[in-house]
């Protein structure tokens, strides 16, 4: 079995030939200027000079010099250093033409097919991959760079597009027949499909590399000061669709129906239909796609350190893929996952699902609907903020006397009178939240008011004083942290004590006979009679029903109001949009899917993933891109404590 160290040694195929290195070269410069024997299609190549070989190269050798992007042809080359990429071999589908059927014998490996996937990332299409290939200079290297990774030397002649599509459609991402299920990229240990384990392998090495940069340590979790070495984050973006024309069915009076085709302009010829998408509305989102989700890990201090840990599809709501994938890599790692990062999609009981794994979920609490349909505080528990911009009044005219006319000037003088309303509020020493609603600054300094979806009552915390009696202090989970009440006599309302949480002086997971973990946080209350240490014991309630109103679900370990800890994890989110800008720009237009046909695409998403892991493990582990270019400053400064 191969492994990440050494790479997969065949013996060379009928009709492929190369120079017989003593060791492996590193570039093509080095082939060029080898006394070594070499084959015969490149002897014109080895008498050219240097600028022929740049012309040809189609590169720029001062850019080269000053550090400049890579080439594509230097990043394709590139990726084949990350030896892992060798191992997919393993899991690929041998053509039915090995075994003597299926027509003449395929003359190309089939981790060659799979790496193709990966060029049209790094070209962009399918067209100029067939293009870049047929030069002679990028084939030479791309041969080279095959050979290190593999030890086989590739047939002289170039593999052409139409034979890696047949190859795609027929054995890497079959077409998706109408009625039946979608492959989501789940992994289904009784019947997987070949996406199914691609995606499990891609797990499995990125593991590994992950590892090697540092990650998932194996220590102890830490919920007081978490370690983001432990953690992983994941977000899903959907791609818009690849062809804008709609399929209807019309049905008439009589009962007969009529399929027809809207948006096409097409005047001959069969339009290209999309008919797969993702259903938005389960997410309460917009947009006509497919929702393509990805779990992901980066180092705290490391730039170009994304690693990408699966990749998969959400047909319906993200969550009922997002939530088996977080299992599956789990799985891989083991119990050092300590973290998940999502945003406020994963919610529910997913959440109680991960912590009986021990995993815990950081994520910021959904915002009640504050607009003109939200009901009122009477008749639910949550409540209207105080104030929200639309309610400002703002200045009808300039100082010119001009009226303001424009809806994006009024914006932003209500977001200005806003502002400045709620830090008024916020310079009050006295001021207080009423519960179901949190008055604070952003990092950024941005004023805001939240109004909190589900407040949920904890049952009072209680102490005996010296003369035998109690004394009582009312607790309440708000915007996922735990907060002291008193109730305003003027108002009814219940109002919080404090302006800031209760501090939190202990949290402990601990397991309980059966298995299965379970959160102790202690809070320090504040007593005029002497402060005491107050516990909460969570534990996650399974079940069918999907509620939001569990203590678990509303009291977390991370709640947003913990400022600084809260942000020093959950700002590696950002990182999730960074995935999905950097997938956009390998497509041919921008955003928009590249394949029509759902596992295509899916197939699409994964082979991002492998340029991603490869170039990560180049920028690190690796030799670096080739051509001269200089080596990034890979060390960053951590975030340092505000």
């Amino acid at each position: 079995m191969p492994t990440s160290t050494t790479p997969v040694i065949h013996p060379n195929p009928t009709g492929a030939t190369g120079p017989a290195f003593s060791h492996q070269p590193q570039s093509v410069t080095r082939l060029v200027s080898s006394d070594d024997t070499a084959p015969a299609e490149v002897t014109a190549l080895l008498s050219m000079s240097v600028a022929e070989l740049l012309a040809m190269d189609n590169l720029r050798a001062g850019e080269r010099l000053r550090g400049a992007a890579a080439p594509a042809i230097d990043v394709a080359c590139a990726v084949l250093q990350w030896p892992d990429l060798a191992t997919f071999a393993a899991v690929l589908p041998e053509p039915k033409s090995t075994k003597g059927k299926g027509g003449r014998r395929m003359d190309y490996p089939p981790l060659l097919m799979l790496i193709y996937t990966v060029l049209e990332r790094v070209f962009r299409s399918g067209a100029q991959v067939d293009a870049e290939m047929r030069n002679p200079i990028n084939w030479l290297r791309f041969r080279v760079a095959y050979h290190q990774l593999t030890g086989v030397w590739l047939r002289e002649q170039p593999m052409t597009w139409a034979q890696f599509e047949y190859y795609r459609d027929e054995y890497l991402a079959p077409k998706h027949t109408k009625g039946q299920p979608i492959d989501d990229g789940i992994y289904d240990p009784a019947k997987p499909t070949v996406l199914q384990q691609l995606i499990r392998h891609l797990g499995v090495v990125s593991v590994e590399l992950v590892r090697a940069l540092g990650g998932f340590p194996d220590e102890d979790i830490d919920l007081q000061t978490p370690n983001r070495l432990n953690a992983i984050h994941g977000d899903g973006s959907t791609k818009k669709a690849n062809s804008g024309v709609r399929e209807f069915i019309d049905t008439f009076a009589d009962g007969t129906t009529q399929t027809q085709l809207y948006g096409s302009r097409a005047t001959v010829g069969t339009p290209r239909v999309q008919t797969v998408f993702t259903d938005s509305a389960a997410d309460g989102k917009t947009g006509v796609g497919l929702n393509m989700v990805g779990l992901y890990w980066r180092h705290p201090e490391l730039t170009d350190s994304r690693v990408v840990l699966f990749t998969g599809m959400a047909p319906g709501a993200e969550k009922e893929v997002a939530l088996p994938a977080v299992r599956q890599v789990r799985g891989l790692i083991g119990d050092a996952l300590h973290f998940l990062i999502y945003d406020g999609l994963f919610d529910g009981l997913p959440i109680d699902e991960l912590l009986v794994e021990g995993v815990i979920t950081v994520n910021k609490a959904p915002q009640a609907d504050t607009g003109k349909k939200a009901t009122t505080r009477a008749s639910n528990r949550t409540r209207q903020p105080d104030n929200t911009p639309t309610a400002m009044k703002i200045a009808t005219h300039r100082a010119d006397g001009r009226e303001i006319k424009t809806a994006a000037e009024k914006k932003r003088l209500r977001g200005a009178e806003f502002h400045h309303t709620v830090r008024t509020v916020l310079d009050d020493p006295g001021y207080r939240d009423p519960v179901g609603q949190r008055t604070f600054l952003t990092p950024s300094g941005k004023a805001k008011q939240k109004a909190t979806l589900v407040s949920f009552d904890f049952d009072p915390a209680v102490h005996e004083l010296a003369d035998g009696t109690e004394c009582r202090h009312g607790l309440v989970a708000d915007d996922q942290a735990l907060w002291e009440w008193t109730l305003d006599e003027v108002t009814g309302e219940k109002v919080k004590t404090t302006r800031e949480p209760l501090e939190r002086v202990g949290a402990a997971r601990p397991r309980d006979d059966a298995g299965c973990y379970y959160l102790q946080l202690d809070f320090r209350i504040p007593c005029r009679h002497g402060d005491f240490v107050h516990r909460i014991v969570l534990r996650p309630t399974l079940g069918t029903r999907r509620q939001r109103n569990r203590a678990t679900r509303l009291l977390r370990v991370l709640p947003e109001a913990y400022t600084e800890a809260f942000h020093a994890l959950f700002d590696v989110r950002n990182d999730t949009e960074g995935a999905n800008s950097s997938y956009n720009k390998t497509l041919y237009i921008q955003g928009r899917a590249q394949s029509l046909d759902p596992h295509a695409q899916l197939l699409d998403w994964l082979a991002w993933a492998l340029l991603n892991n490869a170039l990560t493990y180049v920028h690190h582990l690796g030799t670096g891109l080739e051509a001269g270019h200089k080596p990034k400053k890979t060390r960053k400064a951590p975030r340092a404590a505000a």
